[in-house]
C-alpha cells in the first residue's frame, strides 16, 4: 500500500516536472528569479539535493567549483550549497570566489569533514555535515535565503 502511494506521489511530480518544462518563462524573468545553487562533485547527492530543495524554489547543480563560479556569474543567486572537498577548487576556494561577486550571499558548506570546516571557519553562514538529514539542510536554506527572495519580491 505505501510503496503504490510513494509510486504515485513520484509519477506525479514527474508529470509536473513535464508540464513545467514545456512552459516559456521570459529571459529577463529568468535572470532575476533568485536560484539555489548547490555544488558537489557526487552525482547521486547532487541528484538527491536538487530534488529535496527544489520544495523551495528553482535549483541549479553544479559538479565543480568552477562550474558554480560560472553559475554564480551569470545568475543571481539566493543562496549557495557546497561540498567543501571537491577536485581542483574546492569550497573554500568556491565561497570566497563567491563572496567577492556578492559579498552578502548566504553560503552553507556540506561536507563530510568536520575538521575542515572547524579550522578554516569564518567563510561560511552555516556548517552542515552530510550526515544530517536533507530536511534539516531545506529548513536552514529555507531561513538564510529568505531575505533575498523577499528583496527581490
Amino acid at each position: 500500500m505505501v510503496g503504490s502511494v510513494v509510486k504515485q506521489d513520484a509519477e506525479k511530480i514527474e508529470r509536473l516536472r513535464e508540464l513545467t518544462r514545456t512552459l516559456m518563462v521570459p529571459d529577463e524573468v529568468k535572470e532575476r528569479t533568485p536560484v539555489i545553487l548547490f555544488v558537489d562533485d557526487e552525482e547521486g547527492i547532487r541528484r538527491v539535493f536538487s530534488r529535496a530543495l527544489a520544495k523551495l524554489g528553482p535549483v541549479l547543480v553544479a559538479a565543480s567549483a568552477d562550474e558554480a563560479l560560472d553559475l554564480l556569474k551569470s545568475r543571481r543567486v539566493a543562496i549557495l550549497i557546497t561540498d567543501l572537498c571537491m577536485p581542483v577548487h574546492d569550497g573554500f576556494w568556491l565561497a570566497c570566489r563567491a563572496h567577492e561577486l556578492d559579498a552578502d550571499l548566504p553560503i552553507i558548506a556540506h561536507t563530510a569533514h568536520h575538521r575542515d570546516a572547524v579550522v578554516r571557519g569564518g567563510i561560511f553562514d552555516r556548517v552542515m555535515y552530510k550526515t544530517q538529514s536533507w530536511r534539516e539542510v531545506i529548513d536552514v536554506a529555507a531561513k538564510l535565503m529568505w531575505p533575498r527572495v523577499m528583496a527581490v519580491a
